[in-house]
């Protein structure tokens, strides 16, 4: 019900009356999503509700959309979590983050990778150079330059073997080793041996 308008390089929201429900004072705005919006004050971002009360004062240098009701917050090169009361819930120290799903989020410290759950707490340590996102309970983590697969707990499904593993479509990930792409299913099993030049996701049950 609320639109962005921006008049003299200042921006605010009307409704659809044309009544301005949100003072033009920011120098930029993002549209409404579940109720909050994120605001721009001297290059700094924090967020608002529909009354124009601000939830998160601008102090970060970036606010991600909102993920399982958190949203990652950026300032001073680190990255860290508030969730929608804009409560800092996880404090900005990692180098790199990911959106929450199914529970837990990507981040990562001095190039390496692990998982941490809603309360910050590290669930699967941070010792990969790259990981995936989960995919049904299960995600792609990079070790020693090889891919593996592990669960939720951190437990090894696939050991890293593979050159290369894609995202799971229908049930079926690509694996590459040593230049042939065949598929794993997401208990592991190699259904169809590596012997292809190249594949493709599946599609209706077809790749």
């Amino acid at each position: 019900g609320l639109a962005v308008v921006k008049l003299n390089k200042k921006s605010g929201f009307i409704d659809k009356k044309g009544k301005e429900k949100i003072s033009l004072k920011y120098d930029d705005v993002e549209k409404f999503k579940d109720g909050l919006a994120n605001v721009n004050i001297d290059d700094k971002w924090g967020m608002i509700d529909k009354t124009g009360k601000l939830i998160t004062k601008p102090k970060y240098d970036t606010i991600v959309s909102f993920y399982e009701g958190m949203a990652i917050v950026r300032i001073n090169g680190k990255n860290g979590y508030i969730d929608k009361s804009g409560k800092e819930v996880i404090t900005p120290k990692y180098d790199d983050a990911g959106c929450f799903s199914n529970g837990v989020a990507k981040v990562g410290i001095n190039k390496k990778e692990g998982f941490i759950n809603k309360s910050g707490k590290e669930v699967i340590k941070l010792q990969y150079e790259t990981t995936e996102n989960f995919y049904d309970g299960v995600v792609a983590v990079e070790l020693d330059m090889k891919w593996g697969l592990i669960d939720k707990k951190g437990k090894y499904i696939v050991k890293p073997k593979y050159d290369s593993i894609k995202y799971f479509s229908e049930g079926m990930a690509a694996v590459e080793l040593d230049y042939k792409w065949g598929y794993i299913d997401k208990s592991g099993k190699e259904v169809i041996k590596p012997i292809y030049d190249g594949v493709s996701d599946f599609s209706d049950g077809i790749s």
